[in-house]
């Protein structure tokens, strides 16, 4: 992927979860809101965390554990421990639970989202919230933007699309003009990547 998009890209992001971070409790959830709206409107990071959770499956279900039931009745059936030895895993877990927090109409309620605190500060328990949940998230998201194996992977998913699904219709493709049969099939690759969020330079 371009350099500068990604760079550019790093930075709106860093912007937006400083400010997370810092916000209070009163405008915590409509700045969470905003922050997924952003990541929902840019294919990179809804190409990571499409594969992120194709990579964790189960993780939605302990993200709907900790918000229906609450953090410790979930660490009591061992689904937090498990989540937790996989830092992959967990930050599927952490997209899940900032998804349906997100969802909520009061951010008072994240008292019951994260280990018991000394404080009873509602700002101190969305600074645990957010180390526990947002941090790890964000750091996965970050460094899979251009990891070689996120792309590798997607490659990977082409090649099983083409062989599974539009074998016949590629085929045709290549028969109804043969002389541009290499051409035609590698603009296919260009538009499946693109719709990936993976832009590459494409030749004239």
């Amino acid at each position: 992927m371009h350099t500068d998009y990604l760079q550019s890209l790093r930075y709106k992001l860093q912007k937006r979860i400083r400010r997370q971070k810092t916000t209070g409790f009163e405008t915590y959830i409509f700045l969470l809101r905003q922050l997924l709206q952003f990541l929902d409107g840019e294919s990179p990071f809804v190409a990571v965390q499409s594969e992120l959770m194709q990579r964790f499956p189960k993780a939605g279900e302990v993200a709907e554990a900790i918000i229906k039931e609450g953090f410790m009745a979930a660490d009591e059936k061992e689904l937090i421990s498990t989540a937790l030895c996989n830092e992959g895993e967990w930050a599927a877990v952490s997209l899940g639970v900032l998804r349906r927090f997100s969802e909520l109409d009061d951010s008072r309620k994240v008292t019951q989202f994260v280990l018991p605190q000394s404080s009873g500060k509602y700002d101190d328990h969305l600074a645990v919230f957010s180390s526990s949940y947002l941090i790890p998230f964000y750091e996965y998201l970050d460094e899979r933007l251009d990891d070689p194996q996120f792309i590798l992977g997607q490659l990977v998913r082409f090649k099983h699309l083409c062989e599974w699904f539009w074998r016949n219709d590629l085929f045709r493709a290549w028969e109804a003009s043969s002389n541009r049969g290499e051409k035609i099939l590698a603009m296919k690759l260009y538009e499946f990547l693109f719709t990936e969020g993976i832009h590459v330079q494409i030749e004239p």
